[in-house]
C-alpha cells in the first residue's frame, strides 16, 4: 500500500507548482518551481495513474506540508503529525504517526528538493507544445532510475509525468489543476462522515 502511495505522491509533486524562469536550464525550470509552490497556497490536481498494470484516476489536493490523497478506493489524509488511511474495500481506517523518513517519502512537499541530490538534471526532447525534463539517478540510492516531466509551454503547468524504479515504471497525466483554498480540516479524517469503519489505531 505504502509502495503505491509513494509512486503516487511522487509522481504528483512533478505537478505541484507549475512555473518556468527565463533561463529554462532544467535545475532552474525546478528551483522556480519549489518556488512557487511554497508560495502558491493549496492545489487541487485530478490526474489518471498507470503503474504496476494497473490504471487508476485520482485526486489531490496539498497544502504545504499537508495533503489528502484519493485513488481507486484509497484515501490517506495527513495534517503534519498524523496519518489516516482508508480502504474503502475493507472499512477500516490506520491510523499511524508516521516518521520523518515515511514522510520524507509520501509527502510531496518533502520530495519538492530531491532532484537538488543524487540526480542528475539535464532537457529531454521538448516540442512546441511542452519542455521535457529528465532526471536520472546517479547511484543506487536513488528512489527513482529515471524521472521524465514534460511542462506546457502556454500554460506553464505540468502535463505528464514518467518515473522508473527497478523493472517498474509509473506514469501520470494531469486531467486538471486549480489553486484551491483549502481549510485545515481537508487533511484529517472526519469519522462522522464514515460511520461504521474500523478504526485501527496503530500509534
Amino acid at each position: 500500500m505504502k509502495k503505491f502511495l509513494f509512486f503516487i505522491f511522487f509522481a504528483v509533486l512533478s505537478f505541484a507548482a507549475p512555473a518556468l524562469c527565463a533561463a529554462n536550464t532544467p535545475t532552474s525550470i525546478l528551483d522556480e518551481a519549489v518556488k512557487k509552490f511554497n508560495s502558491g497556497g493549496g492545489v487541487n490536481i485530478g490526474f489518471t495513474l498507470s503503474a504496476e498494470g494497473n490504471t487508476a484516476s485520482g485526486n489531490i489536493r496539498m497544502l504545504g506540508k499537508k495533503f489528502c490523497c484519493s485513488v481507486d478506493g484509497l484515501t490517506t489524509w495527513f495534517d503534519g503529525k498524523i496519518m489516516w488511511t482508508y480502504v474503502k474495500q475493507n472499512e477500516e481506517v490506520n491510523v499511524t504517526t508516521p516518521s520523518a523518513s515515511e514522510v520524507a517519502q509520501m509527502n510531496p512537499y518533502m520530495l519538492l528538493s530531491l532532484y537538488k541530490k543524487g540526480y542528475k538534471a539535464s532537457m529531454g526532447k521538448s516540442t512546441n507544445v511542452y519542455h521535457e525534463i529528465v532526471l536520472i539517478g546517479e547511484n543506487s540510492g536513488a528512489a527513482f532510475k529515471k524521472i521524465v516531466v514534460r511542462i506546457n509551454k502556454q500554460s506553464l503547468r505540468p502535463m505528464y509525468a514518467y518515473m522508473e524504479k527497478g523493472k517498474s515504471s509509473t506514469t501520470i497525466t494531469v486531467t486538471s489543476y486549480k489553486n484551491e483554498k483549502l481549510a485545515d480540516s481537508a487533511f484529517v479524517f472526519n469519522k462522522k462522515k464514515y460511520p461504521g469503519v474500523d478504526i485501527i489505531d496503530l500509534r
